[in-house]
């Protein structure tokens, strides 16, 4: 299963919303004292628009045509056993059917031995004028039978379009909601909270639109509309958000609005808790920190014929931590500032910077960092951005071939992100978790034939405290 392909970006705080979604502008809004300070950004690079469709392997619904006439049919299976037929003269999932579906036999195919001549059993719908779509229920039907549909079609073209075709029934959509995580149990006062849900397909036949809903205790605070979830797979969508109260906060997630409407309707929430408290004040390592992992993953695709061998490795990584502590008036710049990142306890990146202008910075390929001060607080942030590709094989024709290319600090993603900042005798340390989602398919074509293909994506978030 493949997750994080089209990935869902929401923010909100408290009732107050704004919702943005992938390749559109940002628009980040927040609350204060009832009047709404607005920033906008660039969403990052490579996101994919919620409704677009990243991947489609849907089973095809069945069509006839005659002439310029095309009529296309879909039955639907729900978990209680409910079968719906749909035939149009137009796309499914659309207002628009031509003409008039003047005539409609559906004829139920035996599920081991179908046969159109030997049907289950016949309905005829005779004298039909309610323009060119139709639609009926039935029961006693299984998934994977056959529906053998002659349909007649008035107003196209001159005299009546006759078209067959057979449809087998397909399962609807199961959209499940898998998993909420926040990152963490306990949150501060105004601080942000990450809530990612995965949303996902579980039937296989169809994959379905929803809209991906943010609850909190009971209220409706953000949504993303139009979320395409392919047939079999894994998406997630992300709100962040912020709480000005303390106290225990219910959170729930839901995948609601199913296009074509959904195979089970009793699994589309998850329900999860958080702590918000209030902000602590401490002593001379009175810290508050957060970091993530954003949009990261790695691939590898092996192919292989008779005549070729190909690999196709990559990795794109994104990681970032910021971070402040409240100083004494007297305070003084130190020299220098250091940041270290590991992953799964070995060192990744090892950042030196050096004051200048009263700023730190660091000039290193795919790697952002600077620390500095605003009144009486010390800011720190530093990113990662690494990158890498990797092409290799031979053929019969060109013999062996090697490319690759990279941007950025080279290191293997782990379980879990750690990090270490110290300047001038102040220190921070913090860690979090990634979370891991990796599909795999092999495809088999006969001896020495095949290929393979895996696709990981990483994500996580955590933050900190005195």
């Amino acid at each position: 299963m493949l997750l994080i392909m089209g990935m869902i970006f929401t923010s909100c705080q408290d009732s107050t919303t704004s919702t943005f979604t992938n390749n559109e502008t940002l628009s980040s809004l927040t609350t204060k004292n009832g009047s709404y300070a607005k920033s906008n950004g660039n969403a990052p690079e490579g996101l994919i628009p919620n409704s677009q469709r990243y991947a489609d392997n849907s089973m095809p619904s069945a069509s006839g045509r005659d002439g310029e006439v095309t009529v296309t049919s879909r039955a639907l299976i729900d978990v209680a056993g409910n079968v719906d037929l749909e035939v149009t003269t137009g796309e499914l999932d659309s207002d628009d059917a031509p003409g008039t579906l003047t005539k409609l036999q559906v004829k139920a195919l035996d599920i081991e031995s179908p046969d159109k001549d030997e049907p289950v059993w016949v309905e005829n719908y005779n004298k039909l004028l309610d323009g060119g779509y139709y639609t009926n229920s039935y029961s006693g039907l299984e998934r994977g039978q056959q529906l053998y549909i002659h349909a007649n079609v008035k107003g196209i073209i001159r005299g009546t379009a006759v078209t067959f075709m057979n449809e087998t029934i397909k399962a609807r959509p199961d959209i499940q909601v898998t998993e909420v995580e926040t990152g963490a149990d306990e949150f501060l006062v105004d601080e942000d909270v990450t809530i990612t849900a995965a949303i996902a397909e579980g039937n296989g036949d169809l994959g379905a639109s929803t809209s991906c809903v943010l609850y909190i205790e009971g209220e409706e605070v953000d949504r993303a509309d139009n979320v395409w979830v392919d047939a079999g797979d894994i998406v997630a969508c992300q709100f962040t958000t912020s709480f000005a109260e303390v106290g225990e906060k219910n959170i729930v997630v839901s995948a609601e609005d199913v296009l074509p409407g959904d195979y089970d309707g009793s699994n589309n929430s998850v329900y999860t808790t958080i702590t918000v408290k209030e902000a602590e004040t401490g002593g001379s390592n009175d810290f508050y920190w957060g970091g993530g992992v954003f949009m990261s993953s790695d691939s590898y695709y092996e192919r292989r014929s008779s005549s070729f061998y190909e690999v196709r490795e990559s990795a794109n990584y994104f990681i970032y931590f910021y971070g402040y502590k409240d100083l004494p008036a007297n305070f003084t710049m130190p020299e220098s500032f250091s940041a270290t990142m590991h992953t799964d306890g070995e060192t990744a990146v090892d950042v030196d910077l050096e004051l200048i202008n009263g700023y730190y910075y660091d000039s290193t390929s795919g790697i952002s960092a600077n620390i500095g001060t605003w009144g009486n607080r010390l800011n720190f942030n530093f990113s990662i951005n690494s990158y890498k590709t990797v092409y290799y094989g031979s053929n019969d024709y060109e013999g062996d071939f090697h490319s690759d290319y990279s941007r950025g600090p080279q290191f293997q993603m782990g379980d879990d992100i750690s990090f270490e900042v110290e300047f001038g005798g102040h220190t921070q340390s913090g860690s979090f978790d990634i979370n891991t989602y990796t599909s795999e398919y092999e495809y088999d074509f006969g001896p020495n034939d095949y290929y393979v293909y895996r696709y990981t994506s990483y994500n996580g978030y955590g933050s900190g405290q005195p």
